[in-house]
């Protein structure tokens, strides 16, 4: 077994909840060349289109509020509030919406397969399998937080 060993950087990141008032946000926490974080915060509705990633695994993790996620047809796969989520692993077919009283927190961890898709294919890696809603359409808003080195 070989060792492992240290990274050779470490950044520090500070997530400041946006204002906004429908709609949904996401608040990128940091990014390498194989791993995405993210917090998603959804005051309703939530990803409105079944689709897929083909070379992301993605763990969902609720902070605040619930998610509902689905599958094909609608079939609803799973229910979860705070410190519960769920893992899902790429290729697999899926939609999610805030389901609770209050806004939605959802933190986003997501690993990227580099032996498989360049940059650009990682980049564009969502796969829609039905139309994107109305109200999805141009309705999201990804944004980097200040982050400072250590």
């Amino acid at each position: 077994m070989s060792e492992l060993t240290p990274p050779e950087s470490m950044t520090s990141f500070k997530c400041v909840r946006p204002e906004f008032k429908r709609g949904k946000r996401v608040i990128t926490l940091a990014r390498t060349d194989r791993l995405w974080a993210g917090v998603q915060y959804v005051k309703e509705g939530g990803e409105n289109n079944l689709h897929s990633h083909t070379y992301m695994d993605g763990v969902y993790f609720v902070i605040k509020g619930r998610v509902r996620f689905y599958g094909d047809n609608d079939v609803v796969l799973g229910e979860a509030g705070a410190n519960e989520g769920f893992v899902i692993s790429r290729g697999y077919r899926y939609w999610f919406e805030s389901c609770g009283d209050e806004m939605l927190e959802l933190l986003l961890v997501q690993c990227f397969d580099r032996s498989m898709a360049s940059e650009k294919e990682v980049d564009d890696d969502r796969v829609d399998h039905v139309a994107k809603k109305e109200s999805q359409l141009g309705g999201d808003t990804y944004a980097h937080t200040n982050s400072s080195q250590d």
